[in-house]
């Protein structure tokens, strides 16, 4: 009797345990669900209040153009300087205070690079490389059935990176003028990922030196308002900067919030030029001096 009793009491001990685990168990594809291919590191949801910027899977299906209002520049070869890839995710309107909501005026935007080098074999012995367009792909979203328009102005440069900090990167000096342009986008039901390209005035800038591509916003009327897109390369510190408030401090977006799957999808188009200006080898001061003269 006392074992049947003793049995009887560890089958319903087991059965609440396994109850309990069954409740608490997260879905198997918690994880899978949030990424447009399964892979790559974990995509923050607004509502965990886990870290600062937020994420989500660009639709499949979501459709993906340019748009463009400069005049074509006849140079060639032209090449991508900057973020390659596609576009992957878009941050997420939404989450914790503080974290990138949305695009609205006042929020910049920047990328570092330092894979210009890899293209001088274009230019056949021209030691620089003049930036002729900087580019950066948004998200557009519709939730209706109707088409929508968005009118997005943005203003982007190009800086001749802080690198006193071996190995990181930091946004620098403007050696490209800002330039400004307004984005009047179609935007269709269910939404659009569109790369819009600044055109740039830009010196010749040296293959050797790290730069950096800066999208500042000016103003933003649209009925649902767009986000930034990354691409899906594996992110790192010292790429990717944020500020809320246009551009007098930056936050390293990697460093804020880790779980961010991508970089931002920025880049510039370059030509090839002949004397460019010197880059690191200065003071802030004497840099700024060439670059004002040149």
């Amino acid at each position: 009797m006392k074992v049947s009793r003793l049995l009887s009491a560890t089958a319903g001990l087991a059965v609440v345990l396994l109850t309990a685990y069954l409740i608490t168990k997260p879905p198997v594809n918690a994880v899978a669900s949030d990424h447009r291919s399964g892979s790559g590191p974990a995509v923050a949801s607004p509502d965990t209040g886990r870290g600062t910027f937020f994420a989500r899977p660009i639709p499949a299906g979501t459709p993906d153009r340019s748009q463009y209002t400069g005049t074509p520049d006849p140079r060639q070869p032209q090449f991508r300087l900057g973020e390659n890839g596609l576009p992957t995710y878009f941050l997420v309107p939404g989450g914790t205070p503080g974290a990138v909501q949305k695009v609205v005026a006042g929020d910049a935007y920047k990328i570092t690079f330092s894979n210009a080098a890899a293209q001088q074999f274009l230019c056949h012995g021209a030691r620089g490389f003049d930036v002729i367009t900087i580019w950066v792909s948004m998200y557009f979203p519709n939730s209706t059935t109707r088409p929508t328009t968005c009118s997005v102005t943005l203003s982007a440069d190009m800086e001749l990176a802080d690198v006193s900090t071996p190995g990181c990167p930091k946004p620098g000096l403007e050696v490209c003028p800002k330039s400004t342009t307004t984005f009047n986008v179609a935007v269709p039901p269910g939404g659009t990922t569109v790369s819009l390209g600044v055109d740039m005035a830009c010196n010749c800038a040296d293959f050797a030196d790290t730069y950096a591509y800066g999208i500042f916003v000016n103003a933003v009327t649209c009925p649902e308002v767009p986000s930034l897109v990354l691409s899906g390369n594996a992110p790192s510190l010292c790429k990717d900067y944020y500020s809320a408030d246009g551009g007098v401090t930056w936050t390293d977006m990697f460093a804020a919030d880790p779980t961010l799957p991508g970089n931002l999808l920025i880049w510039g188009v370059g030509v090839c030029c002949d004397n460019p200006v010197p880059g690191n080898d200065s003071s802030w001061g004497a840099l700024k001096q060439r670059y004002d003269q040149h």
